[in-house]
């Protein structure tokens, strides 16, 4: 990593425009902690090249690991307009909107990706979160249910586990542990 990381300065001495090198040295960055040095030249990456929409979800990543997700959102908005169908880059901010208690914002994006996707198990992990914070837990699970019925491999266990959660804030403790188990039972299939 450390070798890395000073090519990727070396390039950027060699070429001060050189966006990937710059994007590069942040994420090299990133693993080692230090959020603040990848911040500023991620800040400096979107700064010179706007449009750029990596840059922008490094940054707002780097924002969101720091918990400045208002940060985030304002830096994944205006990505919107350069890619407005772009249904990773909305749901990222849909998610981030939730983090933020914007639940009105995060529910328009999660119909409006279910609208054309009606199995989008992550715009239907979003729906049984706002249906659970607005106390409509059995919404919620029944949300969740249908999540594993499409893609239990993949989603389902995450989709156990806040089962799980929510059995177990409701005191039913009984199907808390099959929920879990379920996990448990799918992780170890997937070799987790």
């Amino acid at each position: 990593l450390d070798a890395a990381i000073a090519g990727f300065r070396r390039a950027l001495e060699i070429d001060p425009t050189h966006n990937a090198a710059r994007l590069n040295l942040a994420s090299s960055l990133i693993p080692r902690g230090d959020l603040v040095a990848a911040r500023q030249i991620l800040e400096e990456a979107v700064e010179k090249v706007p449009r750029d929409i990596y840059a922008r979800q490094n940054l707002a990543s780097c924002y969101g690991l720091v918990g400045e997700d208002e940060k985030a959102i304002e830096t994944l908005e205006p990505a919107l307009e350069f890619q407005p169908e772009d249904q990773g880059l909305r749901l990222a901010i849909a998610s981030m909107y939730l983090r933020e208690l914007q639940v009105k914002k995060a529910e328009e994006i999660y119909q409006d990706v279910l609208a054309t996707e009606p199995e989008h198990t992550e715009a239907l992990l979003g729906q049984a979160r706002i249906a659970y914070m607005r106390g409509q837990a059995e919404e919620a699970l029944a949300t969740l249910e249908r999540i594993i019925e499409i893609n239990p491999g993949t989603s389902g266990p995450y989709a156990y586990n806040q089962m799980g959660m929510i059995h177990l804030r409701a005191g039913r403790y009984d199907e808390a542990r099959q929920a879990y188990e379920s996990t448990l039972k799918i992780d170890g299939l997937n070799g987790a």
